[in-house]
């Protein structure tokens, strides 16, 4: 059966006042100018796609098809969903609405098979004979701000659009047929994420709009005091240019303005003082919080909507999108520790304009002070609720030690002991375990998320960095060596799937499957097949990850090729073990998560997740409840992964925090 035989593939165009990109689909579809331009359709028999203009009346078979169940198809479905059900039903007298069951989306199933998730990129990608009309974008975006232009003010521009329209429907139809389906769990995540990106996560408005005038005050403050300092040369802590010129006056090089290099520079015992002060001015606007204003731009009634996409990232992990550019899976860490008491006082006094407390010597500087109190400007906003949020306990740093068939480090973890202080040991031997410092484990902790994925010198560095570790390039390597030195299962891991891959991608392999043993006692599977256009790693959670266009490339020179693939950023990437590891190691933490949030999902309404981390919104009287089920629902071993040892924690209050 084909899967359009059921089915209205569609494509919506709109008009709106309100900006999408800047203000994010919650707001854009509350907006009174949003409305409907026009509809392009294709039913099953129709040879064609046809066209619906606003104003005219609307197509009764389509009415028809989605009142008896037909799937509704559309490229980003989740933003045509909303549009009719929200949107095109104030225009449209007894307009059906969709269920989200109906609901089916050829962007997620382009994720899914590995390719770009715009319409253009994936029917490039393919080589696909309709493409997406790249001259009609331009129109459409151009005539998408104004919705009080209609085809008789602008027939032109109008006529180019629906041309384009149709074009993109026909492509869309295009690349569904050239794609595999998603398997029916993947539908209920994509289903489940729809949910709870329609449900949203509470915001405080109040503190927010505070938070916004703080911020101007500070950088205010700061511009003063940078003019100060310079005489006049630097009139703005924003001006690195000038900045830079300044730094030049004492023989010095700013490469960049990063927080990094900043941090590096001023630490320095021979930089000039003035100099010094002028960069901790800069370091200090670098901290100012950007969640306030996104979170003003685009909530709805107090809550941000639509802020992930599922399947985001190759490996099946959600990524960021919309919401006012708010960047909901990227909160950062603050500098110390904020208990429920903490969060509340500097809500509190963010809202009461509380300068003095918030730049005290135990909060401020002002903006970091702010920083450190973006993710408590998220809550429960629902009347007598709470929020439960929990996590899984270093997932990944126990999943890659269960691929790679670790025993040691699995038993570590069941035992209780610190992982962390285990790889600092093997990096500095003869250390024993009670002796481990505090700056040793944080090597130990560098090593094992940096070198776990078959990353070297350069990883380990990258990672080091973000923890505050600087060494030098000799004692890196030498951590590195040892790491590896201490862990040979890894090793195998590694070059298991490297060969395995090689070996599916050989023209005299016919596309049969090649299978790594994986897990404990290798107790699992993962299969490689080649089919069509993509190299298939199956995982043993029974989801693929696909590599497109994968192949053997041979270098000028060399005698062994190296496998490669198109990644959906567009550019060619290396199919070699960092990768592999990292997708296996994340895919999987993924999939485990995913099923939790399932079970989870049909009890309490999930508000918001991050990656391995769920929060939901909760009537108060149970929340501790729910808590602890929650905690044990996620320590429950999955079927396809006996011996993982796996651990949550997690609580519950009414602002959310760092725990």
């Amino acid at each position: 059966m084909n899967e359009l035989d059921n089915a209205v593939a569609l494509d919506f165009e709109t008009a709106s006042k309100c900006d999408l990109p800047e203000a994010g689909l919650g707001r854009y579809l509350v907006d009174p100018t949003t409305r409907p331009t026009c509809l392009t359709f294709r039913l099953p028999g129709m040879a064609v796609t046809d066209l619906w203009e606003f104003g005219k009346p609307f197509p009764s078979q389509i009415m028809r098809a989605i009142e008896r169940g037909a799937h509704f198809w559309a490229h980003n479905a989740p933003f045509d969903f909303h549009i009719w059900n929200e949107v095109l039903s104030a225009f449209v007298p007894d307009l059906p609405r969709v269920r989200i069951e109906q609901v089916r989306c050829s962007a997620a199933r382009a994720r899914y098979n590995g390719l770009p998730g715009s319409l253009e990129g994936a029917c490039d990608a393919l080589g696909l004979p309709i493409r997406k009309d790249t001259e009609g974008k331009r129109v459409m975006l151009q005539l998408a701000a104004h919705p009080e232009w209609t085809p008789q003010t602008h027939p032109q521009e109008y006529a180019r659009k629906y041309s384009y329209a149709i074009t993109d429907t026909d492509a869309m139809i295009g690349l569904i047929g050239a794609t595999v389906p998603l398997p029916p769990r993947e539908q209920a995540f994509f289903e489940m994420d729809m949910r709870i990106n329609a449900r949203g996560f509470g915001v405080d408005v109040e503190a927010a709009r505070a938070m916004e005038e703080l911020k101007t005050l500070a950088q205010a403050q700061l511009d003063y005091q940078m003019t100060v300092l310079t005489r006049g040369g630097v009139l703005a802590v924003t001006e690195v240019a000038k900045i830079k010129e300044f730094a030049g006056n004492f023989d010095q090089e700013l490469d960049d303005a990063s927080r990094e290099t900043l941090k590096g520079m001023t630490a320095r015992e021979d930089l000039p003082e003035d100099l010094r002060q002028v960069l901790l001015l800069r370091l200090d606007a670098s901290r100012a919080p950007k969640k306030s204003a996104a979170i003003l731009r685009a909530h709805v009634g107090g809550r941000l909507q639509h802020s992930t996409v599922y399947h985001g990232a190759l490996s099946g992990r959600s990524t960021a999108r919309g919401a006012g550019g708010a960047q909901t899976l990227n909160y950062a860490r603050p500098r110390r520790e904020m208990d429920d008491v903490e969060c509340a006082a500097m809500i509190a006094a963010i809202k009461r304009k509380d300068v003095e407390f918030l730049s005290s010597p135990a909060r401020g500087p002002l903006l970091a002070a702010l920083a450190d109190a973006q993710r408590s400007l998220h809550r429960a906003t629902w009347p007598g609720h709470v929020l439960v949020d929990a996590d899984l306990s270093g997932i990944e740093a126990r999943m890659a030690p269960w691929l790679s068939d670790d025993e040691e480090k699995l038993t570590d973890f069941e035992n209780g002991i610190d992982s962390y202080k285990k790889s600092a040991m093997t990096i500095y031997p003869g250390v024993e375990y009670e002796h481990v410092t505090k700056a040793q484990r944080q090597i130990g902790k560098v090593a094992d998320l940096a070198l776990g994925f078959g990353g070297g010198d350069g990883a380990f560095t990258s990672m080091a960095a973000n923890y505050g570790v600087h060494l030098p390039p000799e004692q890196v390597s030498e951590i590195v060596f040892n790491w590896r030195a201490g862990r040979p299962a890894f090793e195998r891991w590694w070059s298991a799937l490297e060969y395995a891959v090689l070996l599916a991608l050989d023209p005299m392999q016919h596309g049969r499957p090649v299978d790594v043993p994986i897990g404990r006692g290798h107790c699992a599977k993962a299969s490689f097949v080649k089919e069509g256009p993509a190299l298939r790693m199956v995982l043993p959670s029974g989801r693929a990850i696909s590599y497109h266009n994968a192949r053997l490339h041979l270098e000028p020179g060399a005698s062994v090729p190296t496998a490669v693939y198109d990644k959906p950023e567009g550019y060619v990437e290396t199919l070699d073990r960092k990768i592999l590891s990292n997708n296996m190691t994340q895919g999987l933490a993924r999939d485990h998560f995913w099923e939790i949030m399932l079970d989870v999902d049909r009890v309490e309404a999930i508000v918001h997740h991050i990656y391995d981390q769920v929060v939901l919104e909760v009537p108060a009287e149970r929340a501790e409840l729910r808590l602890q089920q929650l905690i044990e629902r996620m320590r429950i071993v999955p079927r396809w992964a006996p011996g993982l040892p796996l651990d949550a924690a997690g609580y519950t209050a009414p602002i959310w925090r760092k725990d």
